[in-house]
């Protein structure tokens, strides 16, 4: 009986000590993600990504209806704006998402800055007759005379 209580204890603490464990590595690459674009304003972010959603490649892509953003991996600040023709897009928390309502939108992986250039790294997931695919999106952009400007995309 003392046996079964203590692997009992033994397994309850390592299912606590993986929950917090999982939530501290979280907690550290939004950290780390924040922490590397000190330098980047909502603004700039919204510009930036402003860009790749209005890549032509992407266009066929897009359904009738919303576009949106998952705030995850990447955490975008509350004051990031972006527009998809007359509307907003909705930026969705990594909480409330669901893959089985949602079918397009986007997953920032990475921004990195580096001085005056930025890498973006990410993945627009949508709905193709029925079948779920996705476009990976690299692009890199130049900031001159504070004007963000596309230096290089691919789309796979």
């Amino acid at each position: 009986m003392k046996m079964k209580r203590a692997l009992v204890l033994v397994l309850l603490l390592f299912v606590a000590m993986s929950g917090y464990a999982q939530r501290a590595a979280n907690t550290a690459g939004v950290s780390r993600s924040q922490q590397a674009n000190q330098g980047l304003t909502a603004g700039d972010l919204s510009r930036i990504v402003q860009q790749c959603v209005d890549l032509r490649e992407l266009q066929a892509f897009y359904p009738a209806g919303q576009v949106s953003i998952l705030n995850y991996p990447y955490d975008f600040p509350a004051e990031t704006k972006v527009t998809k023709g007359s509307q907003n897009v909705n930026f969705i928390s990594q909480k409330a998402f669901s893959p089985t309502i949602m079918s397009n939108y986007f997953m920032f992986r990475s921004i990195q800055q580096t001085g005056n250039t930025v890498s973006v790294v990410a993945n627009y997931f949508y709905e193709r007759n029925g079948a779920k695919a996705n476009k990976s999106i690299a692009i890199d952009y130049t900031n001159t005379s504070g004007v963000w400007t596309i230096s290089k995309s691919t789309i796979n």
